[in-house]
């Protein structure tokens, strides 16, 4: 499990249950790329029970075809698309959809109200630790390149996934970071 979540996460702890808080890129680079390759299969109108193929039993690694979306579109478009290629894209309307989302009002406090429900014990007894929770928050934030204070994008991060246009109109209207 430490090699899979090294190959697919770049973190050997991502999935091991043992590692919950520390360090935050352990849990929050799933989170990043779960998310971004959602954008992806979604857009592909692909089911998310099948894709994306983490695990196999037929490899000797145990890891699945991690490309094979990137398979799928190029070969529907006819243009090759690699895998990291298609990580940018599914980043890309993740942004996007933030940047949707931030022109609405949405922030960070937004983000944190769900937090008190989760300080109830769920049937296993787990409970959220506010704390720990809002340092993987930070963590998630830093590694999105969005502001921390405020869970809003940045124009660098706009920029560099070549949306210069919506960036300028979420200053234009006072919501760029």
């Amino acid at each position: 499990m430490r090699e899979l979540g090294k190959k697919i996460y770049g973190h050997d702890g991502a999935l091991d249950p043992e590692v919950s808080y520390d360090p935050p890129a352990a849990k929050v680079l799933p989170a990043i790329w779960h998310t971004n390759r959602a954008c992806v299969v979604s857009s592909l109108v692909l089911c998310e029970q099948f894709y994306p193929q983490l695990f196999s039993l037929k490899t000797e690694d145990h890891c699945g075809d991690l490309a094979l979306e990137s398979k799928l579109l190029s070969s529907a478009i006819g243009k090759e698309v690699s895998m990291a290629e298609l990580d940018k894209i599914g980043e890309r309307i993740f942004n996007l959809e933030r940047a949707i989302e931030v022109r609405y009002g949405r922030t960070r406090a937004e983000d944190e109200r769900m937090i008190p429900y989760y300080e109830q014990p769920d049937d296993k007894g787990i409970i959220l630790e506010r704390e720990k929770y809002l340092r993987l928050m930070d963590e998630y934030y830093r590694l999105r390149s969005w502001d921390p204070k405020t869970g809003k994008p940045t124009r660098e991060k706009l920029e560099e996934l070549g949306l210069k246009d919506v960036a300028q109109e979420l200053e234009a209207g006072g919501f760029l970071s």
